[in-house]
């Protein structure tokens, strides 16, 4: 479906995210792709092609993406790109526009926990036959817990209004994405 919403009028050529990244800190680019998150990760929404992700963020008081732009919308973004504690995003954004909703989301990347690394940055990637930390307890909100596959861990944060707050960490055998 054809939406037309646009927050600035903006004639720029978007580029493959990949070759985004590629570019300095504070460098104006125009990407497009699908959006792989709502609401619960907050003012940040992670955009993605066929090349990589890249995550936009705007506060709520400077526009209203965050309120407009849903999972499986494909959306043409201009912004700067920040690194934000060491993550590569587009912020403050110039312009967006919604090209179209109800995108199929691409299919997450199955990973082990030593294979995430930047280079999926951004990108929906998923993790099989694992456990997390505190199984059994109640997520809490601006908490770090560990997930476990083999012998090999990585890190996931769970934000305060994150919608897992408040429900019972799963025992085993996860599928994460």
């Amino acid at each position: 479906a054809i939406v037309g919403i646009v927050f600035s009028m903006n004639a720029q050529t978007p580029i493959d995210i990949a070759a985004a990244r590629l570019q300095d800190t504070g460098t104006v680019v125009t990407i497009q792709g699908v959006v792989t998150n709502g609401s619960e990760l907050g003012n940040i929404r992670y955009i993605q092609d066929p090349t990589g992700g890249l995550p936009a963020f705007q506060n709520p008081t400077a526009g209203d993406f965050v309120s407009k732009v849903k999972r499986g919308d494909v959306v043409k973004v201009t912004g700067k790109l920040k690194d934000f504690n060491k993550l590569l995003e587009l912020d403050p954004l110039t312009s967006y526009s919604i090209i179209s909703t109800g995108a199929v989301l691409p299919t997450p990347k199955t990973l082990t926990p030593f294979q995430m690394t930047e280079t999926y940055e951004g990108q929906l990637v998923q993790f099989e036959n694992c456990t997390l930390s505190n199984a059994g307890e109640l997520f809490k909100g601006n908490t770090t817990y560990t997930i476990t596959q083999g012998t090999q861990t990585c890190a996931m944060f769970v934000r305060s209004g994150h919608p897992l707050v408040g429900k019972t960490i799963p025992a085993a055998n996860l599928k994460i994405v």
